[in-house]
């Protein structure tokens, strides 16, 4: 039989193992919020929002071009990829050319020549700029959220990002066009009707959001994102979208519809993802053979494409409940030839129609979710 001392002695030593381990632990925690900046600690979080955050930000529709995003997308407007591509950087108007002449004389800003400045570097990078803030000449974490997107090419780059903002005088040029950004975020707000997409998505879905938070640059081009974070009880939905263009541009009613749909097909991810997610098997048998839907090589999985189909066909949707008849056939038009004829998600206009239709014939009080499995249905048996 072993004694009591034996087992005391097997007490002990897990209990110093523990606490080893513990302060182990502690010290690596310890060193990474000091060393990396919190970096490590907001990764894990994803948002922190401060009560004060929450309680200013409750509520609203914001609107903004953030310093640290405009910086980003001057970088990739004068980077090769920018110059030459045709949709990622918005090419007309005098800011467009302001730009050019102003930062070209740095497109062979070690910054600018990174290689990985590429499609995925855009998002990577660009979405990734608002965490971060200046500190004078410093580039430092805002303290608000973690990243955008994995990775956060953004972080990799700060000494860079740094170094091009001193060379080029990043800051005086900003604040020298100040006015021209505060007129630009005056007329989307003008163009854009954010407060009705809000309520009419949160009648016809579930989801509950706090916050809008709508960024652009003047520069942005088709490359649209949407993120959304919820913490500590506030849930805000960010998106990236193109700006409003010149006082000319988007003028009539066709034009603003056009320019809501730009921002609304990345609102309402916020709110199809997530009921998708409720129908994933379902949707995973309808679309397994989803390039029979979608013949770009983005999108590549069944859930992907149709949240793609979803989203814009929702769309279609609220332009129907909130246009004129004339106004709303023109834009279904244009929407369509963009979905099928650019975007390559081929079966549009089937699916689009036939989500109208279920929509027309719902009953009183039913809400979008509850039209999924007549959808489905359609596309399972769509030849």
């Amino acid at each position: 039989m072993l004694s009591d001392d034996y087992y005391r002695g097997k007490v002990l030593k897990r209990i110093l193992i523990s606490a080893a381990v513990f302060a182990g632990l502690s010290g690596i925690l310890i060193f990474l919020m000091y060393e990396c900046r919190w970096d490590f600690v907001y990764s894990l979080i994803g948002a922190n929002y401060s009560a004060e955050y929450i309680e200013e930000n409750r509520g609203k529709a914001l609107v903004e071009i953030p310093e640290m995003f405009e910086l980003a997308n001057i970088a990739i407007a004068i980077s090769e990829e920018g110059l030459k591509h045709p949709y990622r950087v918005r090419k007309r108007g005098a800011y467009y050319e302001k730009v050019l002449e102003y930062f070209k004389p740095f497109k062979d800003h070690p910054l600018i020549l990174e290689p990985s400045l590429h499609y995925n570097f855009t998002y990577h990078f660009r979405d990734n700029s608002i965490c971060y803030v200046f500190d004078g000449d410093k580039v430092v974490h805002g303290g608000i959220y973690s990243n955008m997107r994995r990775p956060n090419h953004f972080k990799k780059h700060l000494a860079l990002v740094e170094d091009f903002a001193k060379v080029s005088n990043f800051r005086k040029f900003y604040r020298d066009n100040l006015p021209y950004y505060q007129e630009q975020i005056r007329l989307y707000r003008q163009k854009v009707p954010l407060r009705k997409m809000w309520t009419w998505l949160e009648e016809r879905f579930p989801a509950r959001h706090d916050c809008y938070k709508v960024v652009f640059s003047p520069l942005l081009g088709s490359s649209h994102e949407t993120c959304n974070f919820e913490k500590n009880g506030f849930s805000e939905s960010i998106m990236f979208v193109s700006g409003p263009g010149e006082p000319g541009e988007y003028s009539d009613a066709v034009g603003e519809g056009l320019l809501t749909r730009g921002v609304f097909t990345e609102i309402d991810h916020n709110y199809v993802n997530s009921i998708t997610k409720e129908y994933k098997s379902r949707v995973k048998k309808v679309f397994a053979d989803f390039k029979k839907w979608n013949e770009q090589e983005g999108y590549p999985s069944p859930e992907r494409t149709f949240n793609e189909y979803m989203t814009w066909a929702v769309f279609t949707l609220y332009a129907h409940d909130n246009y004129e008849q004339k106004v709303f056939e023109i834009i279904n038009n244009k929407v369509t030839r963009q979905m099928v004829n650019s975007r390559k998600f081929v079966l549009f206009e089937q699916f689009d129609k036939k989500l109208l239709e279920i929509y027309l014939a719902r009953k009183e009080g039913q809400t979008i979710p509850e039209l999924y499995p007549a959808i489905l249905d359609w596309a399972e048996n769509y030849k």
